[in-house]
């Protein structure tokens, strides 16, 4: 039990008071999340997870409030943002965009090592995948979508075919280096070109986001109840508290990938090889190897899975 001893006319701040205040201060990743935040995290979670779920249903905010769009419409939800943007919809194409360059920024030393660059520029040109959390990319899709990025999807499905043949030549080298159900895995990567990885959307028309699950889990045990559902285009206390879920690396950027981004560098010049780059893309940005996790559901320990050797090169 803790006591709180107030002087006169003090209010005391409650649980989901700290963590909302803090949270409006937050950039990316809890990068300048405070002390309070980090203490108000360490113990029964769930329950203060609980607490926020609470502080938003009780907004007053409703379905109608929820469809709006512009700042215009909904000056309240825009509140406490420096932005520019005049949408909500821009504002969340702008906040998935800040989480890849996020990854980007952190994988940069091992490109420029390696001499990847092609990999940074990739990125760029599908726009940091701001459509992950923007809930029109369908519609823009629809209407005619962007250039560069259906030209991108195409020249990724033309690699992934040069993938198959060199995964079949190379499997034999996989099996030896790494487990059997870890390659099977991976060796779905090389296959998906029936599936469009980088303009997909993660939320429904509505803007609702449901929890993906564990890296090592089909799906999130907790989606039947609604535990693990928000739609961040509800209210402002409901973007803000978006800010905690995660998108996480199934296989993980820097204990996996970025080492092997490094190892293949140094191969392809021991032996004049050519890098796959579109499969270190896929790893580092795609949906192929990025879930989308409420907190609880994100386990920050090591993930026990790890790249195919088998894909590191287009030869």
């Amino acid at each position: 039990m803790l006591l709180i001893f107030l002087r006169p006319g003090e209010n005391s701040l409650t649980g989901a008071d700290i963590l909302y205040n803090a949270l409006q201060a937050v950039n990316l990743d809890f990068l300048q999340t405070g002390e309070q935040v980090k203490e108000f995290f360490s113990t029964d979670l769930k329950n203060k997870v609980r607490q926020l779920a609470q502080l938003i249903s009780g907004s007053g905010r409703d379905e109608r409030t929820t469809l709006l769009s512009s700042i215009s419409q909904d000056p309240l939800w825009f509140q406490g943002l420096d932005t520019r943007a005049k949408s909500k919809e821009e504002v969340m194409f702008r906040s998935a965009q800040d989480r890849v360059r996020g990854y980007l920024y952190k994988t940069n030393d091992a490109i420029k090592k390696s001499e990847l660059r092609s990999i940074s520029t990739m990125v760029k040109e599908v726009k940091y995948f701001g459509d992950y959390f923007n809930r029109n990319a369908d519609l823009a899709k629809k209407g005619g979508g962007d250039v560069s990025t259906h030209q991108r999807n195409s020249d990724l499905a033309k690699e992934r075919r040069g993938d198959e043949l060199t995964h079949q030549r190379n499997s034999d080298l996989a099996k030896e280096r790494g487990d059997v159900s870890t390659h099977q895995r991976n060796s779905d990567l090389a296959k998906e070109e029936g599936r469009d990885v980088l303009t997909q959307q993660l939320c429904n028309d509505r803007g609702e986001f449901q929890c993906q699950g564990r890296w090592d889990r089909p799906e999130c045990p907790y989606n039947e109840s609604s535990r693990h559902v928000i739609n961040p285009y509800c209210s402002k206390e409901a973007r803000v508290l978006f800010q905690i879920w995660n998108l996480d690396h199934r296989i993980e950027r820097s204990r996996t990938v970025v080492p092997a981004i490094l190892e293949a560098a140094s191969i392809s010049v021991q032996e004049h090889r050519k890098v796959n780059c579109s499969y270190f893309f896929t790893l580092l940005f795609t949906l192929s190897n990025l879930k989308l996790v409420h907190i609880v559901c994100h386990d920050k320990g090591a993930h026990n899975v790890r790249c195919d050797p088998a894909l590191y090169f287009l030869d």
